[in-house]
């Protein structure tokens, strides 16, 4: 299914959040939309996982490619190095708010030694509850 690859794919290395996919499906099933949303979170939720695997066991590939991606820079990373430092674990439930791709999360998580089931418990949590929110955001105003 289009979206799930779509999901898993922003996940780890495509650029682009596959919110589109599930407006479009929306106006034209709505009522398979909450299928459409969870496929989107799993999927989503196994590309991270992806990610933290090859950011634990091929970090040097993860950083050849994860900056040189549209949408991604390195004033990310910084961003997030200083929001950890002011926040420590609970910058996590920013990760949903603050437009910087998961995977430049996941990689910072990583690289930092953080504690990863800590770490994708609060992002799955809150990207959960966002995707949840647009999808009740685009039922409401789709019909």
């Amino acid at each position: 299914m289009l979206i799930a690859f779509w999901a898993f794919s922003e996940a780890c290395i495509w650029f682009v959040f596959p919110d589109f996919i599930l407006l479009i499906l929306g106006i034209l099933s709505p009522q398979k939309l909450w299928k459409y949303l969870t496929i989107s979170i799993i999927a989503s939720s196994l590309g991270g996982l992806l990610m933290m695997y090859l950011c634990v066991d091929h970090v040097n590939l993860v950083e050849k490619y994860l900056f040189h991606l549209p949408f991604t820079n390195l004033g990310m990373l910084n961003h997030l190095k200083t929001l950890e430092n002011n926040f420590g674990n609970l910058s996590y439930f920013l990760q949903a708010f603050s437009g910087i791709p998961f995977k430049v999360w996941t990689y910072q998580a990583v690289s930092q030694n953080r504690n990863i089931p800590i770490y994708f418990v609060f992002v799955f949590f809150w990207q959960s509850l966002m995707d949840g929110n647009r999808f009740i955001f685009r039922q409401v105003f789709a019909k």
